[in-house]
């Protein structure tokens, strides 16, 4: 639990304690599901992208640095999170929010259609029209590069924030 009260998990792979760190560190198994893969397009739909593999890869950079301009490891802003984590699938996006947000990357899906690995838009958080993208990876959550204090995080896409600025998603071709 962070000191702003956010619940986390971390693998037990990821992590190295002594013993005596620990003992006093608190182990669950009551872990949320990992994302469930998703149905295949049918044959005359363009295909679409491993999406429960782009959620995985998102997962995996929750806690990393934001950085302005940023689409790597060493730091990652919201369109640059997702292009980066596209990118290791081989489908190229824009670095730019309002440019993913295009049937030219992938097919409009809606909020009732979620699958882990679409990209979800938001409109009007840093300006007008579409300003924020981040991939959802299933359960209501998100993986979000917000601002440099709260750096990439798992959020609920049922936030107020986040539903009052919602705007669509996109599942990108591959």
């Amino acid at each position: 639990r962070s000191p702003r009260g956010t619940v986390g998990w971390v693998a037990q792979e990821l992590v190295n304690l002594s013993a005596a760190a620990a003992a006093n560190v608190p182990v669950t198994n009551d872990v949320p599901a990992a994302p469930k893969p998703v149905a295949a397009a049918p044959a005359a739909a363009p295909a679409v992208a491993a999406s429960s593999d782009a959620a995985r890869i998102a997962m995996k950079f929750i806690g990393a640095r934001y950085v302005y301009g940023g689409a790597s490891p060493s730091g990652f802003d919201c369109s640059g999170l997702t292009s980066y984590v596209y990118r290791q699938l081989g489908v190229y996006l824009p670095h730019k929010a309002s440019a993913q947000f295009s049937t030219q990357y992938g097919r409009k899906v809606g909020f009732n259609e979620l699958a882990p690995g679409d990209l979800v838009f938001f409109a009007n958080t840093a300006g007008r029209g579409i300003t924020h993208v981040a991939i959802y990876v299933g359960n209501g959550m998100m993986v979000s590069a917000n601002t440099p204090r709260t750096g990439v995080q798992y959020v609920s896409i049922h936030g107020a924030y986040w539903r009052s600025h919602y705007a669509g998603a996109i599942r990108p071709y591959r």
